[in-house]
């Protein structure tokens, strides 16, 4: 596939300069005909013609003369900033707006919203909405491929402790939905954002994405309705995130998992109609010197499942980054599709340690994929964490698998097709007999 063949480019990311005449630029004086310098503008500065040249149907800018996000960015920064907005789209391929002082440019013609700490991504107690983590960040450098990737909700440990409403990277029982900053309009007060008295195995999941995507999200401080939000989604079924992959994998869905380094991964993923072939690959399978896995990309139309030994012995490197794209058999347009990543209970150097239960076959590291999708309720040594539900199996589920129950469709036997069938056996039983 094509990001096989990039080469590792280190590519500038950097913050807009405000003061830039590549972003922005005087207007024409109408007297002279000529362009002032953007140091001695005396008018109202606006884009640059050779910044707009960059913009597409992935990221655009422009003044927001309206003052529409004003009052979202005066709550949630302070200020407005400087009246630009722009819209791009997220590593989890959904779009979002922000003000233009919070985006980057990656090398020439790439953009993302984004932190260079994941925590601070997530801003799960902030007043922000949540952002990416930028490829060129606190833990790796490699913008090659993605300009930036989703922080995966469910598994890291922050500095104020764990992730709010999920668990810790070790238990694998509990996937809640996370705490965003936007309120739901409409919202259904019996299961009410982040959804936390409602457990995402719920087969009625879907209606409740659906009345959420119809409704969209609506400011706090306002309630006024708020443009796109690519992290809007609070409904996990199964523990899933939902993406979009755009056209020509332009850009591919980057996820950035922390504190998962040096286990086995579980990845699974399930586009939303069956017929678009998926693939996962391990970002960083070369980069870092892991152990040689094999192969270690995976591809399926329907159901992918994969496992990625992530055989890094290094303290350093704190989580595990992949990307979904997907292969030439995909239709010409943006794929939705649901994803998910479960990382073992131990390490790879945690394997064959008697005080930690891992010198037992049954949950070896090495055979996690297996048993990880068991229940071990009864198998599981003392060791292990006391709040670990020890029942995989009821994770080894796909978001189509939750759904109602329907009841069998029954169709009458007709009076010529029993009578028929009762002949035969007649005539069969006087041959035999």
């Amino acid at each position: 596939m094509l990001f096989h063949i990039l080469l590792p480019f280190a590519f500038a990311q950097n913050t807009f300069n405000m003061n830039s005449n590549e972003i922005f630029e005087c207007p024409i004086n109408s007297d002279t005909g000529t362009r002032p310098n953007l140091n001695t503008c005396t008018g109202t500065k606006v884009l640059a013609s050779s910044f707009i040249a960059k913009f597409s149907d992935k990221f655009n800018c422009f003044e927001d003369k309206g003052q529409v996000y004003a009052a979202y960015f005066n709550d949630a920064y302070g200020s407005a900033g400087s009246g630009f907005v722009c819209c791009g789209v997220m590593a989890n391929g959904r779009r979002q707006c922000d003000r233009m002082e919070e985006w980057r440019q990656v090398g020439d013609s790439r953009f993302s919203l984004c932190k260079t700490n994941w925590w601070e991504a997530l801003n799960p107690s902030g007043t922000q909405m949540r952002k990416d983590l930028c490829c060129d960040n606190s833990d790796f450098n490699d913008c090659a491929v993605c300009s930036s990737f989703m922080v995966w909700d469910f598994t890291g440990v922050g500095e104020d402790g764990v992730i709010p409403n999920s668990q810790n990277a070790v238990n694998q029982a509990d996937f809640y939905g996370g705490d965003n900053i936007l309120e739901k309009k409409n919202k259904d007060d019996s299961c009410s954002p982040p959804y936390e008295s409602c457990p995402t195995l719920r087969d009625d999941w879907r209606s409740m994405f659906n009345n959420m995507e119809e409704n969209g999200p609506s400011l706090i401080a306002s309630g006024e309705s708020y443009p796109p939000y690519a992290y809007e989604n609070d409904v996990y079924p199964g523990g899933f995130a939902v993406g979009t992959l755009q056209e020509f994998n332009d850009p591919p869905v980057c996820v950035y998992a922390p504190e998962v380094a040096g286990r086995v991964i579980e990845v699974k993923v399930e586009p939303e109609e069956a017929g678009s072939q998926v693939c996962v690959d391990d970002l960083h399978e070369d980069s870092l010197q892991r152990n040689n896995p094999g192969v270690t990309q995976a591809c399926d139309d329907s159901r992918l499942q994969t496992c990625f030994a992530d055989g890094t012995p290094d303290d350093s490197v704190s989580g595990f980054a992949f990307l979904i794209s997907c292969s030439e058999s995909c239709a010409d347009g943006p794929v939705d599709l649901w994803f998910r990543l479960r990382a073992s209970v131990m390490k790879w150097t945690d394997a064959g340690d008697e005080a930690k239960g891992t010198d037992r076959t049954e949950v070896n590291t090495e055979m996690w994929c297996m048993w990880g999708n068991q229940n071990m309720t009864a198998s599981l040594p003392d060791s292990f964490p006391n709040d670990l539900d020890g029942d995989f199996s009821k994770w080894d589920v796909f978001p189509s698998d939750l759904a109602p129950e329907e009841d069998p469709v029954v169709f009458p036997v007709r009076d010529g097709v029993s009578m028929l069938t009762i002949s035969s056996v007649l005539a069969l039983l006087a041959i035999l007999f």
